[in-house]
């Protein structure tokens, strides 16, 4: 029963999924910016709003985003997906942060070397069938910075 209501749900339209509100979101701020004199907005997001429909619809000259992505995508004229190809980047810097304890999962405080990666890319939307965006007026790609802060 679970797998034919996940099915069901990949199939519906974005916005009828709850994800939506992020895209609405980036809408409603995208009015208030033109009301409002600014110049730029950058929309921020957790893996949530990891969406092609976002990618598609959302960056422009003055729409930036920015997500914790949880997809492993598909890049545009590449043979690899985009953590092989980060992680093939050069490290372009390293920090220390410090790591709080969490006490539901027996974590005690720590300081973690993390890398910076980042690259320029271009993201690959997935075919007709599999976009579920009702306005077919978008992008078929999408360019971004993409970036990899991993524990060294």
């Amino acid at each position: 029963m679970l797998q034919s209501t996940l099915i069901n749900y990949q199939k519906l339209e974005i916005e009828d999924k709850e994800s939506y509100k992020w895209l609405l979101s980036a809408q409603q701020s995208q009015r208030c910016l033109a009301c409002g004199g600014a110049t730029m907005m950058t929309h921020i997001g957790d893996r949530e709003s990891d969406l092609f429909e976002e990618f598609a619809t959302v960056p422009n000259q003055y729409n930036h985003i920015l997500v914790r992505v949880c997809q492993d995508r598909r890049l545009l004229d590449q043979s690899i997906l985009l953590y092989e190809y980060l992680s093939q980047q050069p490290i372009e810097g390293t920090y220390i942060i410090n790591v709080p304890a969490d006490a539901r999962t027996n974590r005690a405080t720590r300081e973690a070397l993390v890398m910076v990666r980042r690259a320029r890319v271009q993201i690959q939307f997935p075919s007709e069938e599999k976009f579920s965006l009702t306005s077919r007026h978008i992008r078929r790609s999408s360019r971004s910075v993409c970036a990899n802060l991993a524990e060294a």
